[in-house]
């Protein structure tokens, strides 16, 4: 038998699997305690229209054939950033808040250089004996800022990165993010300017904005 779940104010009812409607706009308590499963039925319930049918696929593929200048955080300079000759000290206070960092040649050209990932400094700080045994590369040493003084950003940043411009369709930026298993991309313009960034969660904002309208 399915367990009576008491919510406000007073009411019994059993879980929606066994056929009853529950009131969308109610703040389920069980023994005083919100669950997951029914923080989940308040979701859905909430959300009816947003359920996946004919529509909200049309909405899918018509969002395929968007650009990626319509849909990116345009502040390129509210993002975070680092130039490549700073001191890499820089880069660890902050990633402390941010788990990436775009590097860029200098504020002036905003060329982009390349990134720092939260990755990137636990290679930089693990003991220097360990990087050829944890990654299997001695190329990796070049990284590790306990082997270097006066170690720079462009010391320990990733160079080659998988790009957007703004003209790229969320379906090849969604592709490219599934190839590379990556959630964000830069976007540059045709002199390598970086003008904005890509993310799988804008991604998703957009498409549940979009179905909400």
């Amino acid at each position: 038998p399915a367990r009576s779940l008491t919510f406000t104010p007073g009411v019994t009812c059993a879980p929606p699997s066994v056929g009853i409607k529950i009131p969308p706009a109610i703040q389920y308590i069980e023994q005083g305690q919100k669950t997951p499963f029914l923080r989940k039925v308040y979701i859905v319930q909430e959300n009816e229209h947003f359920l996946m049918n004919s529509k909200t696929r049309e909405i899918l593929e018509k969002m395929y054939d968007m650009k990626a200048a319509e849909f990116m955080d345009p502040r390129a300079w509210d993002m975070p950033m680092l130039e490549k000759d700073e001191d890499v000290s820089i880069a660890f206070f902050m990633l402390r808040s941010n788990n990436h960092a775009w590097v860029v040649e200098n504020e002036k050209s905003m060329k982009l250089a390349g990134v720092v990932e939260r990755t990137d400094l636990l290679r930089a700080m693990l003991p220097p004996d360990s990087l050829s045994y944890a990654y299997g590369s001695v190329k990796l040493h070049r990284k590790n800022i306990m082997l270097k003084e006066g170690a720079k950003v462009k010391d320990i940043m990733t160079a080659k990165l998988i790009e957007a411009s703004p003209n790229d369709t969320v379906k090849d930026i969604m592709l490219r993010m599934k190839k590379y298993d990556l959630e964000r991309l830069p976007v540059v313009d045709a002199n390598g300017v970086l003008t904005g960034e890509v993310t799988l969660k804008s991604i998703i904002i957009h498409f549940t904005r979009l179905i909400r309208e």
